[in-house]
């Protein structure tokens, strides 16, 4: 776009903005020049601008660091404040504060790239983000509904549980679900060339004609387009009526009333009063003459002028075909009849131009009566667009869980966040249903930390990110890939998933991921989802583990719902005190077996290839040089690969302490004595399950389950003490369980 075309753009929104508003003299407007090349320059420009009256918190601002509308907004309120009533704020007088929407789900910017809800990493484009796994909706008003509920889901419980209901009665198996279903996907269908925009078409209809001192009939004939339009649009209307009258679920009978308003009918039937019967019922068939259509429009016998001017428009018409057929047979050639024609014809066309636009200019006054109709009850039409966008919304939402409805499932609201066999949605979608591996995520009671470990490309991320996938697929009332899931009341999902730097901000690796960490803490609770990975890779590894450690530390003590992946095998040992840790990683397999009798046959042969099953298992990952797999994978030199692997070998030596590995089991102290406590964690739980379970009365069956229990966390306990040989009781150590009993 050129500089010229800006400024020209600006200028005709200035005026619109202008001609909107009533004359007011404490109503101003201040333009402001804003590169339209970069996004970030709307950004700099407003908060620069703001930065002059106050100063606030690295929270706000990071909260509001591409929200540049609203940073304008506030702009333009302090310079108002300051220029027509002289108040000014000294820098830190004003505590601001960001706030997300009331009843809704916080997701800043960076979640939602991190998560690709709207936008796929690698595509730039709808395809491959949680938007496109979706169903294109049938409007343009539900696809702008669906891209605003993905990115401010629902935290209200009841509001989720009305759409859920709806849904549910689509996908229900009885004949009034099914016939239910069919009307409303009908009722949708646009009519044959338009597409259903309720929105911009209501905006393009009350946007007044261009005001000049010479009448523009491309104009006219424009508005006259939109209103028949209008009409066809409005006999979408009763067809989603008629479909949501037989609903049983509260919300589609409660959105009934609005597509059946007195107010729209007062419309159609202004429509319908000016507008040729003929023209209403021919919108969206194919017609041989569109514009000859739109000359017709207005009812004959409503104006002598008009209709004079069309017949003199079909006469000269007339002549045009006439003359046509005329050279046609003369010159013997294949011709074709175009409106634009010079030379010969350009006499006959500039007096069919002229008649046509007569037409349109006598046209004008029926026109601009229906769009005062049109303006007085406009209300009514944008509570129509809402409600219809809606219903849109929750049949597409029916039709992403028809597709593969065994495989989908009702969403559940508790004070757990428990899912069973759940899918990655947009994996699913990308790669399909039967290569898409399924996970358990499962936070019980007083587990509040999930530290996974694994090697690269086993799944860690996926994982991660499969959480809150579910969790905004839930909050907007949708069904989710997966055979259970349950979800806590949760208000914000905040993430730190990507390693990239930030030049524009002379921000490094490191420094860009403690500033989204800083942001993270200062927002953390109870309530919050919080998904890490990687974190502390900028730095050295033992600042970085440091670093990791203590996030991890305030995020426990918070008692934030934190999924935490990592490198990083020694947090397993450092936040082994914590009851709310648990303990998980990647399972992997190694494809072959290393052969002690010759050392360097081990570099040569398979030992370091390994396979994921990219399955979540309990424990921490013991498997050694995971890293190396995948460079041996790739086309490095031979020696490089084992140089690697031997100096890999040799820092471990340097840093390990021999004596506290155990030789059967490969776990070190730290390590025996945290799986210790998570076993003792597990069993009270366990107990107080049992407690719940089995009733006083039934003392025979609470002694079978007590017995049955201290066996299993005798036979675990035996697992991770020094020199259990297989076989071994506890009988040895006074741990038996007949001196127990």
């Amino acid at each position: 776009m050129t500089k010229h075309s800006r400024n020209a753009g600006a200028q005709r929104i200035r005026k619109l903005l202008v001609d909107a508003i009533p004359d007011n003299e404490d109503i101003y407007i201040k333009s402001t020049a804003i590169s339209e090349d970069n996004d970030s320059d709307k950004e700099r420009t407003s908060t620069n601008e703001l930065w002059q009256h106050l100063n606030f918190g690295e929270t706000t601002l990071r909260s509001l660091a591409k929200k540049y509308f609203a940073l304008s907004a506030a702009c333009a309120l302090f310079n108002w404040l300051d220029d027509k009533k002289g108040i000014t704020f000294s820098p830190r007088s004003l505590n601001i504060r960001y706030e997300h929407p009331e009843g809704s789900i916080m997701i800043d910017h960076d979640t939602a790239t991190n998560l690709e809800l709207v936008r796929g990493a690698r595509s730039g484009t709808v395809e491959g983000s949680l938007l496109g796994s979706f169903h294109r909706c049938s409007t343009s008003m539900g696809e702008r509904m669906l891209k605003m509920n993905i990115l401010q889901p629902f935290a209200n419980r009841d509001s989720i549980s009305m759409r859920l209901d709806a849904v549910e009665d689509l996908l229900s198996s009885s004949e009034l679900g099914r016939k239910l279903f069919y009307a409303l996907k009908e009722s949708l269908k646009a009519p044959e060339k338009l597409t259903i925009d309720f929105d911009r078409l209501i905006y393009q209809i009350v946007t007044p004609i261009k005001t000049s001192s010479v009448a523009d009939p491309t104009a006219i004939e424009a508005k006259l387009a939109e209103i028949i339009q209008l009409y066809a649009m409005l006999g979408t209307l009763s067809g989603v009526h008629r479909a949501v009258s037989g609903a049983s679920c509260t919300l589609l009978q409660g959105v009934a009333p609005y597509l059946a308003n007195e107010r729209l009918s007062i419309i159609s039937t202004h429509i319908k009063e000016n507008i040729d019967a003929d023209v209403l019922e021919g919108q969206g068939k194919v017609h041989i003459n569109q514009r000859l259509s739109k000359i017709r429009a207005i009812q004959t016998n409503k104006d002598k002028l008009l209709d004079l001017a069309r017949e003199t428009y079909s006469e000269n018409l007339s002549d045009g075909q006439a003359l046509f057929s005329q050279l046609k047979g003369h010159y013997r050639m294949p011709l074709t009849l175009k409106k634009e024609v010079n030379g010969y014809c350009e006499k006959i066309n500039q007096r069919i131009r002229d008649a046509e636009g007569e037409v349109f200019i006598l046209s004008e006054k029926y026109l601009e009566s229906m769009r005062g109709e049109i303006i007085e009850h406009v209300g009514a039409l944008y509570k129509a667009s809402e409600v219809l966008a809606l219903v849109d919304l929750i049949v597409n939402l029916a039709k992403t869980a028809d597709r593969s409805r065994r495989d989908y499932v009702r969403p559940n609201f508790s004070d757990r966040l428990a899912i069973k066999a759940g899918r990655h949605p947009i994996l699913e979608k990308k790669i399909g249903r039967d290569k898409t591996h399924a996970n358990d995520i499962y936070f019980g009671l007083g587990k509040s930390f999930q530290l996974i470990t694994g090697p690269n490309m086993s799944g860690k991320t996926t994982y991660l990110k499969q959480a809150p996938l579910l969790l905004i697929m839930a909050s907007i009332g949708s069904f989710i890939p997966a055979e259970y899931a349950m979800f806590p009341p949760i208000d914000r999902i905040l993430t730190r998933l990507s390693n990239d730097d930030e030049p524009e901000a002379n921000l490094s690796t490191f420094a860009s991921e403690m500033k989204v960490s800083s942001f993270i803490l200062s927002l953390a609770s109870r309530r919050s989802l919080v998904i890490i990975d990687e974190l502390g890779r900028g730095t050295s590894t033992e600042e970085g583990l440091g670093v990791a450690h203590a996030i991890s530390e305030f995020l426990i003590t918070k008692g934030a719902p934190t999924i935490f992946a990592t490198h990083f095998v020694q947090l397993a040992s450092t936040l082994s005190p914590y009851e709310a840790v648990v303990l998980l990683h990647l399972a992997v397999k190694r494809l072959t077996q290393e052969r002690e009798d010759d050392e360097d046959d081990k570099y040569r042969s398979g030992n370091y290839d390994i396979e994921c099953s990219h399955t979540v298992v309990d424990g921490v990952m013991k498997e050694k040089h995971y890293g190396l797999a995948l460079i041996k994978k790739l086309p490095f030199p031979v020696d490089l690969w084992r140089d690697a692997v031997l100096m890999a070998d040799r820092l471990e030596a340097d840093v390990t302490d021999p004596s506290a590995i155990t030789e059967g089991q490969g776990m070190t102290e730290l390590e025996r004595v945290a799986k210790r406590r998570e076993i003792v964690n597990g069993t009270e739980e366990k107990l107080r399950n049992i407690q719940n379970q089995v009733r006083a009365s039934e003392a025979h069956k609470l002694w079978e389950h007590l017995k049955s229990l201290q066996e299993e966390v005798l036979l675990k306990l035996q697992e991770t003490y020094d020199g259990a040989e297989e076989g071994d009781t506890y009988s040895n150590k006074n741990l038996s369980v007949d001196e127990q009993d």
